[in-house]
């Protein structure tokens, strides 16, 4: 009976340490590149449309963008400096000149103190449900029917910028992902990557032998 017993509780499988089947991860949904024109331009305040304008051209995260203050935007290197990022760690994004020049024209326009987007007092950061009921609004407006948060302007960041050409690790960088198989994902969602891939073989000129018979 003891032998039993001890053959029996080798076979038992401690419940509490039993592997658990990994959480499958969707892919996000984006917008095209026409809907997020529309998006941004459907802006309720030219606050809320460099808001949007931001996310998209630089891909930041919402806590990034709301927290970016003055002092982190070089224009001379084109660069913005990402204190804390994701994990606390720093980071910086490259900008491009025109969305630079927006940035320009929003601070003569609103003098904004300390944060790049202040919130009801100069000085003050922007709220992050005001800044997410800046894009519901917009979406409402615009007449997008799918669901619009400041990380779907991050995947469409990404996604538009793989269509478009740009290096797999030089995005990595950007986005801060710690991991490049994080980045890769979104090759999944772009409709023209495959299409440009050049397989060696295509362009080899091979003399191969007769068939045999």
């Amino acid at each position: 009976m003891g032998k039993l017993w001890r053959e029996r509780s080798r076979t038992q499988w401690d419940v509490e340490h039993l592997p658990r089947p990994r959480k499958e991860r969707s892919l996000p949904g984006i917008l095209s590149t026409q809907e997020v024109e529309r998006l941004i331009s459907y802006g309720r305040t030219y606050k809320h449309q460099v808001f949007m304008v931001l996310l998209y051209g630089t891909g930041l995260r919402l806590s990034e963008a709301l927290n970016l203050r003055i002092v982190d935007i070089d224009g001379q290197r084109q660069q913005l400096r990402i204190v804390k990022g994701k994990g606390a760690k720093g980071r910086y994004v490259s900008i491009p000149e025109c969305l630079l020049e927006v940035l320009r024209n929003y601070y003569r326009a609103y003098r904004p103190q300390d944060y790049l987007f202040n919130g009801k007092y100069r000085g003050s950061r922007w709220a992050n449900r005001s800044a997410q009921h800046s894009l519901e609004q917009a979406r409402t407006a615009a007449g997008i029917e799918r669901n619009v948060s400041p990380h779907t302007l991050r995947h469409c960041y990404a996604t538009h910028h793989l269509e478009n050409g740009t290096n797999l690790v030089y995005l990595k960088e950007q986005l801060g992902h710690k991991h490049l198989k994080t980045t890769a994902r979104y090759i999944h969602l772009c409709q023209s990557y495959h299409k440009r891939v050049a397989h060696p073989v295509a362009g080899m000129e091979i003399n191969f032998r007769q068939e045999a018979r």
